[in-house]
Formats: C-alpha cells, sequence, structure tokens
C-alpha cells in the first residue's frame, strides 16, 4: 500500500511539475542574476511553465557577443510551450512576492516572428535593482539638499546686503505706479480703462490694416516698388546710381567727389560774379554821363 501512494504523489508531483513531459532548453544570459537560485519559477506572461535548471558561466572560449561578460542561465521548459517565445520575447528577472524571491518572467511573441526552438538564446533585459534603485534615489536626495543648502545661503547673503529691503522698496514703486495708472489720466489708463480710447485704438489698427490691404492690392507707387519686378528693377537701378555717384562715376559723382571739380566750379562762380559787378560799374558810369549830358543847357 505505501508503495502504491508513494507512485501516486511521484506521479501527481511530476505531472505537476512536468517532470514526465518532453522537456525543452532556453538559453538566457543576464549581467547580474543576484537572488536567482536553481529550481527558480519560470513564467510566460505570468503563467508558470517550468523552471531554472542551470546557473553558471558560460564557456569562456566559447563566448559571443551577446554573452560576454554575462552569466548564463538554462531554462528548463515543456516542448509544448515553445510555440510562445518567438524570436522577439524578452526575459527578465523578476521579484515574486513581498518575500522577493527571484523568477524569470518571459514576454510572449509576436506571431508573425519565428519560434524558439530547443537550445536557442531568448533575448533579456536587465531588471531594476532595489539596491542600485536606493543608491541613485539617495544620490537624488543628497543634490537636492546641496541645492537647498545653496538657496538658503544664497537668502542668507541677500538679506544680510540690504535685499530684502530692495525687493520691499520695488514692490512698493510697482505699487505705486499701478495705482497711478488705475487713477491716474495719463495715456495708460485711458488706453486700459476708457472704451472710447480702446475703439479709438481699434479704428486706428482697422485703418493700419486697410492701409496696408490697399497698397497690397491697389495700382500706386508703393504697390509697383513693393511688389511689381519692374518696381524692384527700379529699385536696383537707383541703388546701382547711388553706387556709381559715391564710387565718383558720371559727371554728379565727379562734382561730388572730386576736390579740384569743386575748385574750379568755385572759381567760376567767382568770376562770373566779378563779370556782374564790372558790368555794373560800368552800366553805372555810362548812367551818369547821360545825366551829365541832360544837365548841361
Amino acid at each position: 500500500m505505501g508503495i502504491v501512494i508513494t507512485m501516486v504523489a511521484i506521479f501527481l508531483i511530476g505531472k505537476e511539475n512536468h517532470l514526465f513531459d518532453r522537456s525543452a532548453h532556453i538559453n538566457a544570459y543576464f549581467e547580474n542574476v543576484s537572488g536567482l537560485g536553481v529550481g527558480a519559477d519560470v513564467m510566460i506572461a505570468g503563467v508558470l511553465v517550468g523552471y531554472v535548471d542551470q546557473i553558471g558561466f558560460p564557456g569562456f572560449y566559447k563566448q559571443s557577443a551577446q554573452s560576454f561578460g554575462k552569466i548564463k542561465v538554462v531554462i528548463r521548459l515543456p516542448y509544448n510551450k515553445l510555440p510562445w517565445l518567438r524570436t522577439d520575447s524578452i526575459a527578465r528577472i523578476d521579484s515574486k512576492g513581498l518575500l522577493g524571491d527571484k523568477i524569470i518572467n518571459m514576454s510572449l511573441g509576436s506571431p508573425g516572428r519565428p519560434e524558439l526552438v530547443d537550445q536557442d538564446t531568448v533575448k533579456t533585459m536587465e531588471s531594476l535593482d532595489l539596491s542600485t534603485a536606493m543608491e541613485k534615489a539617495e544620490d537624488v536626495l543628497q543634490h537636492v539638499t546641496e541645492a537647498v543648502q545653496l538657496v538658503q545661503d544664497f537668502m542668507k547673503s541677500f538679506t544680510a546686503q540690504g535685499g530684502d529691503q530692495s525687493l520691499v522698496a520695488i514692490a512698493k514703486s510697482l505699487e505705486s505706479i499701478m495705482k497711478a495708472v488705475e487713477t491716474g489720466p495719463g495715456l495708460l489708463n485711458r488706453l486700459i480703462f476708457s472704451k472710447q480710447a480702446a475703439d479709438d485704438f481699434e479704428n486706428s489698427i482697422a485703418g493700419i490694416d486697410q492701409i496696408l490691404r490697399s497698397v497690397q492690392r491697389g495700382p500706386s507707387l508703393i504697390h509697383s516698388l513693393a511688389f511689381d519686378p519692374k518696381g524692384a528693377e527700379l529699385l536696383d537701378n537707383l541703388s546701382a546710381m547711388a553706387q556709381g555717384t559715391k564710387e565718383g562715376q558720371g559727371t554728379m559723382g565727379r562734382l561730388l567727389n572730386d576736390p579740384s571739380l569743386y575748385d574750379e566750379m568755385k572759381l567760376l562762380l567767382g568770376n562770373v560774379r566779378r563779370n556782374e559787378i564790372l558790368k555794373g560799374l560800368i552800366r553805372y558810369s555810362l548812367r551818369q554821363k547821360e545825366l551829365m549830358v541832360e544837365r548841361q543847357p
């Protein structure tokens, strides 16, 4: 009777743990397997399907780029569960329950991807280690503490130099300005509180907009200069003429840039002026002679 009970127990345990099923082995490589032991549960999308069969270092001279510097974990699972694993499935070490027992959880693959077969390697993702997370949190907290201390030191220095009084004075000045704007007869008061001023401002904007639209659409000189290719050509010609004049080209350019021409022009004008004076004197002399002749008896 005892033998029968033992055989039944072995059968039930073997069936539960898939000991009598055809098994497959899948390899996974992790940088850190701390807390994971042989016999740990292996799940696919949270469903128990197998266990960790082996944990160890891969053969040093047989390492690939995927396995170099990592720990090899051999996963054992029923052969009929392999179709659920595809080449894009990912294995990760997770914690089970509050006690933190480590397990391996693998994701379901995409239907269009090839299935994994016995002795294939599944992709892995490193899990967040609690101790590492605590260290990072401590670093962040330390930086925050230092930042708060810097702010406190700055505020102490700012207050010691009378900065708080300056802020109070600035606040009072701003308050006075706002009161003056609110109650005073200035332009800002009218723009903010006067409906007539707001309407006038809106009408002015509308007028400017109408002028701009007229310039854009109407056949005016400004429209031609701004939008007509001939107007642009005219502006280019004027610019070229101005540049040529500046460089001394043409009559106007020589007059503006050649000092000798300026001196000659000045001399010529001076001669003309002297000739006018001489002609005036001659006319005056002739007139005097005519008067003397008329006075003789």
